[in-house]
């Protein structure tokens, strides 16, 4: 489980949270929504321990981040696959160099033991026999993909996706939304997703949460997001940044 309790976070002069709290339970498929600059991929940040709140507290399973040691912070952060924006491959490597990177630097896996693992995990994510390819030959929806693989090859309880679906057309996008959906059930972990589209929100959550001026100001299932007549969150549903909103 991952409790926030009254974070408080400014950079600057800019206060980005303002007494933010959210528990998080385990196996549940979080997506958090908000407009851009509202914090959300720095919230995925605070998670695992990359910024420190300026106040309150973030706690993973019990334990508090705020209160350990870098070893300790180390040990958590292991809890975590990281699924980022671009996806953060290595050019200069393989397909299978690129999942295999977390258990080169964090584990004694023998070569031959790695390229297993490695090859089932690529088969999770339907890139079956794709080991040897290169990663300037992959499409938009192969290095998502690729992606995906590297951040579960750890075997984490948390995934964490930061616009999973950021550059690709409607249908690439929906398989990638049904592959988060199936791997959080096959591999009984807890899905947290940072996004901006609402049609992949519907699709993956068991729960969204809206994050406005530095509060969760919704936090619902999808046909409760339908339902709400929370003005910012039908503004944002909408895509209207003014105007009259329809509550019909």
């Amino acid at each position: 489980m991952i409790s926030i309790k009254n974070l408080y976070k400014k950079f600057d002069s800019k206060i980005i949270y303002e007494d933010l709290s959210i528990d998080i339970e385990e196996g549940e498929k979080l997506v958090i929504i908000g407009q851009s600059g509202v914090g959300k991929s720095v919230l995925l940040k605070h998670i695992v321990g990359l910024i420190k709140p300026d106040s309150g507290t973030v706690s993973i399973d019990g334990t508090d981040l705020g209160k350990i040691g870098v070893s300790a912070l180390f040990r958590q952060r292991k809890k975590f696959g990281f699924v980022f924006q671009g996806g953060a491959l290595f050019d200069s490597m393989s397909v299978a160099e690129n999942v295999a990177l977390p258990l080169r630097e964090h584990t004694k896996m023998t070569f031959t033991g790695a390229m297993e693992k490695v090859s089932e995990k690529l088969e999770m994510v339907g890139l079956k026999g794709c080991e040897n390819l290169e990663t300037a030959e992959l499409s938009g929806g192969m290095r998502k993909r690729v992606a995906i693989a590297r951040a579960i090859i750890m075997e984490p309880a948390y995934i964490l996706y930061d616009e999973p679906t950021t550059g690709l057309d409607p249908i690439l996008a929906e398989h990638i939304n049904e592959l988060i959906v199936d791997l959080n059930a096959r591999l009984n972990i807890t899905s947290i997703v940072v996004t901006h589209d609402i049609s992949s929100a519907y699709t993956i959550a068991s729960r969204i949460a809206m994050l406005y001026q530095g509060k969760i100001i919704h936090s619902g299932s999808p046909q409760d997001t339908k339902k709400s007549n929370n003005p910012y969150l039908l503004q944002f549903l909408q895509g209207k940044s003014e105007g009259p909103i329809d509550t019909n």
